[in-house]
């Protein structure tokens, strides 16, 4: 029937993470002898001149055994992290409490804790929106207009939602000049100005139309005697 002897294959493969203890070309040499198949290089430490001369270390390596090896890059993601807390001590969190992460700056407590992640806030807010738009669409059958302010548009909104009609409050510009790329469907101008049968300024608001229309509407609220509204 053949020989008795089995062949044995090894069905994993062995990672092995490099760093400053073991990316010398002669401890790569000696980690691919005892089996390295991968090679891991952690792109959370060391510069990106550092693991060039890694990588070049391998394919050296590679060439004179005469054996492949693959290179997995780890790359860094975002890290989120929480500040420290008072006294560096661990505290206890009771079920259903009400527990707050902050992006502000303080010693965190069992009632709360700050954290690096800087874009929680317009992460958290934009997730909402998504949940409350899509709701109203399934409701209603079609889109529904956001309203917004320009600080909020800028500090959450920007990049986000493109497919959506944006109503823009309290402009003092054009909304495509001064406020980006964006298609605004509805703009409202916070202005004083003439309104036919009241004497003196009051509050003005403009809604929609070109650059052109609003130059036009501009001018014709600031005369005197003005119809315009």
């Amino acid at each position: 029937m053949g020989s008795d002897k089995t062949m044995n294959f090894r069905s994993a493969k062995i990672v092995c993470t490099l760093g400053p203890a073991s990316d010398s070309a002669e401890m790569i040499e000696r980690l691919m002898l005892a089996g390295m198949d991968v090679a891991r290089l952690n792109f959370s430490h060391g510069t990106h001149d550092e693991h060039a001369r890694t990588i070049k270390r391998l394919r050296e390596a590679s060439a004179r055994l005469s054996k492949p090896i693959g290179i997995l890059a780890d790359l860094q993601g975002p890290k989120i992290r929480t500040g420290a807390l008072v006294g560096g001590a661990p505290v206890q969190l009771r079920t259903g409490q009400r527990f707050t992460i902050s992006t502000r700056d303080f010693p965190g407590t069992s009632a709360g804790v700050s954290t690096t992640y800087k874009r929680l806030p317009r992460d958290v807010a934009i997730a909402q929106m998504k949940i409350i738009l899509a709701a109203m669409e399934r409701a209603y059958g079609k889109k529904p207009v956001i309203y917004t302010s320009i600080d909020f548009h800028r500090d959450v909104m920007q990049g986000e939602f493109s497919d959506y009609p944006i109503w823009v409050r309290s402009v003092k510009y054009y909304p495509s000049v001064k406020y980006g790329d964006r298609r605004w469907h509805f703009w409202q101008h916070t202005a004083e100005g003439h309104v036919a049968g009241i004497r003196g300024y009051v509050d003005c608001n403009a809604f929609n139309g070109s650059i052109k229309d609003w130059q036009g509407w501009l001018a014709d609220i600031k005369a005197p005697g003005s119809h315009g509204a």
